[in-house]
């Protein structure tokens, strides 16, 4: 059998042992009223999760909890109980058609939750423990109706977003009132969004066997929830002091618990695509989190009196130093190639097609193309002088606040071999030009941008690194606790900037 198959038919399985559940689920509390109040509360939660899942894939606001009027008598009771099984297993089905295979994991997790809530009534009616249950319905609901708000008030906090009262909007013009206006929409839209998505994990964390060997309480998450808004959960403050090091070692024992069991998801957690919000993963945890922190102008963090540009990824993928004077790949292509004309000769080729007919370089600024243009047009046709003025044109395309660094010259003379070997002297250097690059790039960020401190952070090991400036980043460029470039690029990205990517090393 096909692993697809295997899958497909192993996922049919666990949708028939929720149906399954769910008859012994609706037998039992018609057998003994007991249970009956607690199964309809807790069918409620598990579609609130599901919910959930479907809003998020959809990428709408998940909907409000549904308030039904209170039935009486137990066939009343269990005619809502029907009802909700029915609706649940409904938006189950709808979880599969949305997310195809990758729905499994929320199946299951249901499937455990639903096996524990029958467990749960069979004890509830052997064991009397009703009036506990009940108190413990109340204390749910209580907080559950609370979670939103506390939940919408740290996404706020995310993007350092105040709400502009009624009188100081008056008091602006027409067209401020409308900008502002705006601002305050997208902003909240993103705070909802993102409350969504944390509330998801702190329900997976309370009724999951994902979060049951944390022994996580309603109560541990209401404190992370105090500490987050307080921005205790990690201390940025010493985390920026310290070059590299584990985010994780900078988060207070309070909500070390609770930071535990989301720290994963919370880390790498990407923000909602709505509400105009220019924050990234890693970023985001950093800013929610930790304190002092507020969002800064251009998408970075400020600790204090500083600030920072946060690039997250994980293992080789990186973020990029995305400096507003350094173009896409693109606008350099033909600078690139027409100094290779002119090294090489008219006749030379530079160009194949990929698969769909499109152009693409032989030649492409990484390690691959670097050696290929060496070793087949440079170490036979070129010398120091003309390489030179070749990578200067390439690079003043691309780097178009140029005339202000003043490095440049000596960034691209280091990549540069000079050898009495007339096949090496003139080609660029394999093991340091990607570094001299990465320096170039900087250096424009900062003049550009105002940049000088880059936390680059690893969001699968959540380790990170900071660069404080050009020297520094020379420094820790390939050294092990400092930084790497990851891959370069290809001359015909219309969407990248011309930068390689940065990750933890």
């Amino acid at each position: 059998m096909r692993f697809n198959a295997f899958r497909k038919n192993l996922l049919e399985s666990e949708q028939d042992e929720i149906l399954s559940i769910n008859d012994k689920v609706k037998d039992l509390a018609q057998r003994d009223p007991k249970a009956l109040d607690y199964a309809i509360d807790a069918i409620k939660k598990a579609r609130q999760y599901a919910q959930k899942i479907i809003a998020n894939a959809k990428r709408s606001p998940a909907p409000k909890p549904e308030v039904g009027e209170a039935a009486e008598g137990t066939a009343g009771k269990l005619s809502i109980l029907s009802q909700e099984i029915d609706a649940m297993e409904k938006e189950i089905a709808e979880i599969c058609q949305l997310l195809g295979e990758k729905c499994e994991g929320a199946v299951v997790n249901l499937k455990k939750f639903l096996s524990g809530l029958y467990g749960k009534m069979e004890d509830l009616v052997s064991s009397g423990k009703q009036e506990g249950a009940e108190e413990e319905r109340q204390e749910f609901k209580k907080w559950y109706n609370g979670l939103g708000a506390k939940l919408l008030k740290l996404g706020q906090k995310a993007i350092s977003h105040v709400e502009v009262t009624a009188e100081e909007l008056k008091a602006l013009s027409s067209t401020e009132r409308s900008k502002v206006k705006s601002s305050q929409i997208n902003a909240n839209k993103f705070a909802e969004e993102l409350g969504n998505s944390l509330e998801t994990l702190f329900l997976k964390v309370l009724f999951t066997d994902a979060g049951k060997d944390y022994n996580i309480t309603i109560k541990d998450v209401d404190t992370f929830l105090d500490e987050a808004y307080k921005g205790t959960v990690i201390n940025n403050q010493e985390l920026v002091a310290r070059d590299s090091g584990l985010i994780d070692d900078f988060v207070n024992k309070r909500s070390r618990k609770v930071y535990d069991a989301i720290a994963g998801p919370v880390v790498k957690l990407k923000p909602p695509a709505s509400g105009g919000a220019n924050i990234g993963p890693g970023e985001l945890a950093l800013a929610m989190l930790g304190n002092p922190a507020a969002k800064a102008d251009k998408g970075d963090i400020q600790v204090g009196d500083d600030m920072y540009e946060v690039k997250a990824g994980a293992g080789s993928v990186g973020g990029r130093f995305n400096s507003d004077k350094v173009t896409t790949a693109l606008n350099g292509w033909k600078v690139w190639d027409r100094g290779l004309e002119e090294i090489a000769g008219q006749g030379v080729i530079l160009r194949d097609k990929n698969a769909k007919g499109k152009d693409r370089s032989l030649y492409n600024f990484n390690n691959t193309g670097i050696e290929k243009v060496n070793s087949e047009i440079l170490k036979k046709y070129s010398d120091p002088e003309k390489t030179k003025k070749w990578l200067t044109k390439t690079f003043e395309r691309l780097v178009t606040n140029h005339s202000e660094l003043p490095n440049m010259e000596s960034y691209i003379d280091s990549m540069i071999v000079k050898s009495d070997d007339p096949e090496l002297n003139g080609t660029i250097d394999e093991k340091t030009y990607m570094n001299l690059y990465a320096r170039l790039l900087y250096d424009s960020y900062s003049k550009a941008d105002g940049v000088t401190n880059i936390i680059i952070i690893d969001t699968k090991s959540r380790t990170y690194r900071i660069i404080r400036d050009s020297e520094d980043l020379g420094a820790k460029l390939g050294q092990k606790g400092g930084v790497r470039t990851s891959g370069g690029f290809n001359w015909n990205d219309n969407h990248q900037k011309a930068s390689p990517q940065f990750v933890t090393n």
